[in-house]
């Protein structure tokens, strides 16, 4: 079966044979994997698109969506291509719904700093975001802590954390979106 061509491969996997994809898999997997490497440069994330990449392989051609006419290797990489493009879209929109986070946070913290008699309603906002960070995991919690409270940049934080700064951005999103969740559950407004 290993002389078998990806054509033949497909359409007896196509007909049953499940081992034949694992052939085909095998015989392209590192090129595929160094492809998505080159354009995402880390490593993690790569792994998760090059499994995305597969996953996506493997429902066209089980819906006999692979064209025969190109050579497989070509199909797969634009596959591949546009699963690394589908994660830098998601990368943006994560982005935007961060700063849109980040400034209505800001805006509160401003808006509670800007006047002297608001002093004693900011002691009690404080009190209650000291509160609501509570209900976060560890993970968020530091972040959204060492973001807004001790006044650190994403490169400082990931720096004293050890993690990197694309992962500080998603775990201080994820803990603004369930603060946000948080407080309409619990009806509180700051």
């Amino acid at each position: 079966m290993q002389t078998l061509s990806d054509q033949d491969l497909i359409a007896l996997y196509q007909n049953g044979q499940e081992s034949c994809f694992e052939i085909i898999y095998h015989r392209h997997k590192d090129k595929i994997f160094f492809s998505i490497l080159a354009k995402i440069g880390d490593n993690d994330i790569s792994n998760d698109v090059f499994q995305e990449t597969f996953i996506k392989i493997i429902d066209n051609i089980k819906k006999k969506n692979y064209d025969e006419k190109g050579k497989f290797i070509n199909w797969a990489l634009r596959i591949a291509n546009n699963a690394c493009m589908d994660h830098y879209r998601s990368i943006q929109r994560k982005r935007i719904n961060y700063v849109e986070n980040e400034t209505i946070f800001l805006k509160i913290e401003t808006d509670l700093n800007s006047s002297v008699e608001n002093q004693l309603i900011n002691r009690e906002c404080s009190t209650m975001m000291h509160t609501l960070l509570n209900y976060l995991d560890e993970d968020q919690k530091t972040v959204l802590y060492l973001r807004y409270f001790e006044k650190l940049s994403f490169l400082e934080i990931a720096t004293k954390t050890g993690i990197n700064v694309n992962t500080c951005l998603g775990r201080m999103r994820y803990a603004l979106k369930n603060l946000h969740k948080i407080m309409l559950e619990k009806k509180l407004e700051l």
